[in-house]
């Protein structure tokens, strides 16, 4: 780490003395970034890819919210999909309809495909069962959870008139509510995993910007000039001396917190 450090820090020292502000140090910092430094710390999913941390999934069938970071696959929500029909085929209230998706929906969320959420929160069940309180249900006749009454349906009642709380509603799903609002789904995606999206987002706009038409004629330019060519030489050699000072960092620091964890 000592190397390093001085190494990063002569580096840039010349590199402050050669380089202008409108360099290529910044597109080459970007390029050389490797794609899994986030995810790198994160924990692996226990249900789809068991050996890999959550990840962009493009073809869900449904719980499209989570396709930016989640351990689904498509087998998963295509299950989920069929047990949210029953809310589109009968007719439930619009409110009813959103808040049971979330519901249903969290299975996919990052957090609970790598167990670091557990359950749902009170207040979800509590949402749940106020908007489809006056909806008319049925029992599944797959399982013993209850689903809205459809047109086939043989025996109906009004919700609220069998159960009586949020939590009642959710034990009759089959739903585990958590009373630790660090381990429940708050029907939002983990805070964590919001900010490696936004991060994500940030990276590839930045990538897609400095890979324009523009930016490859300046390279090709810079190449064919032997000066140019050692300062983005040094450029490219310093980003990776810097990335790699910060995942040592990074991972010094992940370290101390998971021990501090430990010792709690």
């Amino acid at each position: 780490t000592e190397f390093i450090s001085r190494r990063r820090s002569s580096v840039l020292l010349l590199l402050s003395r050669k380089l202008r502000p409108r360099s290529l140090l910044l597109p080459l910092i970007l390029f050389a970034m490797p794609s899994s430094s986030i995810e790198s710390n994160l924990n692996t999913c226990r249900i789809g890819k068991t050996d890999s941390p959550p990840r962009r999934v493009e073809n869900l069938s449904y719980c499209q919210q989570f396709r930016k970071m989640t351990c689904c696959n498509k087998t998963h929500t295509d299950r989920l999909r069929r047990r949210a029909l029953t809310y589109f085929d009968a007719d439930v209230a619009d409110e009813c309809r959103n808040v049971a998706s979330k519901a249903l929906c969290s299975e996919c969320e990052p957090g609970f495909g790598t167990g670091e959420r557990t359950g749902l929160c009170q207040s979800v069940c509590d949402k749940w069962f106020a908007a489809c309180a006056d909806t008319m249900f049925t029992t599944s006749s797959i399982s013993s959870e209850y689903i809205p009454c459809a047109f086939n349906s043989m025996l109906c009642w009004r919700l609220g008139d069998v159960v009586s709380s949020g939590k009642d509603f959710c034990d009759k799903q089959g739903v585990k509510i958590v009373d630790d609002p660090t381990r429940c789904y708050d029907g939002q995606m983990h805070e964590k995993f919001r900010n490696i999206v936004r991060q994500q987002h940030k990276e590839s706009r930045a990538r897609s910007k400095f890979s324009s038409p523009r930016w490859a004629s300046m390279i090709r330019s810079v190449s064919r000039q032997p000066r140019k060519l050692a300062i983005l030489a040094i450029s490219i050699i310093a980003s990776s001396v810097f990335l790699l000072g910060l995942t040592c960092s990074s991972s010094n620091a992940s370290e101390r917190i998971h021990g501090n964890e430990a010792e709690r």
